[in-house]
């Protein structure tokens, strides 16, 4: 995905992403239930210079914005808790959970 990316960015162009990590520190059973209530995609630590490297990418930045994210989160929490009832209706229906989905045989 990294080197389809490169090769579609214009010289000079630029690219951002985000990787979210599991918090250091969780027993195995907060670290299960954090998995099952966080996105599909959680990274493990890595190297990721390294692996922008070989995909061709220079001129690596990386930022960690934690503390600026958990900060608007917090005060976007402050903001709907008042109007808690009226978002709840306008959501939409969950998704299935995996559990509830036909499988192949049953379609």
């Amino acid at each position: 995905m990294l080197r389809a990316s490169r090769r579609l960015l214009r010289p000079g162009g630029r690219v951002g992403f985000y990787t979210i990590y599991e918090s250091p520190g969780l027993s195995p059973a907060a670290r299960r239930r954090s998995r099952a209530a966080g996105p599909r995609a959680v990274a493990m630590r890595g190297d990721h210079q390294r692996l922008l490297r070989a995909a061709g990418f220079g001129d690596i930045t990386e930022l960690d914005v934690t503390a600026a994210f958990a900060a608007a989160a917090a005060a976007w929490l402050v903001e709907t808790e008042p109007h808690a009832e009226e978002l709840a209706r306008l959501e939409p229906p969950p998704a299935p959970s995996r559990s509830d989905r036909p499988t192949g045989a049953e379609c």
